[in-house]
């Protein structure tokens, strides 16, 4: 059976090294279904460190550890406070029984649940298994809901790099999943661990509801003698190696410098077609939209 009734699509993009292009990758696919699929898609930031939230909302940073969303345009502090709404939500609001209400982003089409760095530690704490269970299924559970299905088509999640609490919730709430890896030795040696995740994350589902691997996608390869070895090796690998993706995401100083902290939002979308990024963005996300949609034709 179809694991959401509306036919809703949920896309993760997991990987438990850092700095792989986790972010970077659910942004430009979010970005593309909104702007080129015209459908209605929701970012979700289960990172703590919450640099996807970034890219659309003026986080603050109360302390030097981590950063939480600004107010909500929505929050009337006349009404909310009586229901105990402080006017801040996130995706750690909902476990701990907060409004979940998203943000509007500059992009037509698209909203996102912003991280809180704090919250979003807390909920990856040690816990009783019965607790963790609770915040792995909460996800899904929030997205099975009516409202969520008739108010979004696609949903994203960027997550943290790891395989804790909170990378199982993406998971188990997904529908379809994306493994960004950059080709170096270190990072490879962990990608079995993560392939079993996927493949532990399966025996708990009924027959057709299973979590679609769409690729192992090469990222920030810079053409090296280093990384054309790696990328060649983990396209031979008999265990997985017909789960990497046919294209790779080269490391781009443009890309680089649009996703630092202090640059203003900008989209790969909006460089000229003949811009490299730009085409590699476009092979990437029309890769995942016939995986998850099956017809793209151009």
């Amino acid at each position: 059976m179809a694991r959401y009734r509306g036919g809703l699509k949920v896309f993760a993009v997991v990987q438990q090294k850092g700095g792989v292009g986790k972010t970077t990758t659910s942004r430009n696919i979010g970005e593309y279904m909104a702007r080129y699929r015209k459908v209605r898609v929701l970012l979700v930031d289960f990172d703590p460190q919450c640099n996807l939230s970034m890219r659309y909302l003026k986080m603050e940073k109360p302390n030097s550890n981590a950063r939480m969303p600004p107010v909500h345009d929505d929050f009337d502090p006349a009404a909310d406070y009586e229901n105990g709404w402080t006017g801040r939500s996130s995706s750690a609001s909902m476990f701990y029984d907060d409004v979940v209400l998203p943000y509007d982003t500059e992009i037509p089409g698209m909203d996102i649940l912003p991280g809180d760095g704090k919250r979003l530690r807390e909920a990856e704490m040690d816990k009783p298994a019965e607790l963790e269970r609770k915040i792995i299924n909460r996800l899904y559970e929030l997205l099975s809901d009516d409202d969520a299905q008739e108010t979004y088509d696609f949903v994203v999640i960027d997550t943290g790099p790891n395989r804790l609490s909170l990378t199982q919730a993406a998971l188990r709430a997904a529908t379809h999943l994306l493994m960004p890896l950059q080709p170096e030795k270190m990072n490879t040696e962990t990608l079995s661990d993560m392939i079993d995740l996927w493949r532990e994350e399966n025996t708990l589902r009924d027959p057709g509801g299973e979590l679609k691997l769409v690729g192992i996608m090469p990222s920030l390869c810079r053409g090296t003698a280093l990384h054309k070895g790696v990328i060649r090796s983990l396209r031979q690998d008999p265990g997985f190696g017909d789960l990497v993706t046919p294209f790779v995401i080269n490391y781009r100083t443009v890309v680089a410098e649009a996703d630092h902290e202090s640059s203003k939002h900008s989209s790969v979308f909006d460089l000229p077609d003949s811009d490299p990024a730009k085409k590699e963005a476009l092979t990437m996300c029309r890769f995942v939209e016939d995986a998850v949609f099956g017809d793209v034709t151009r």
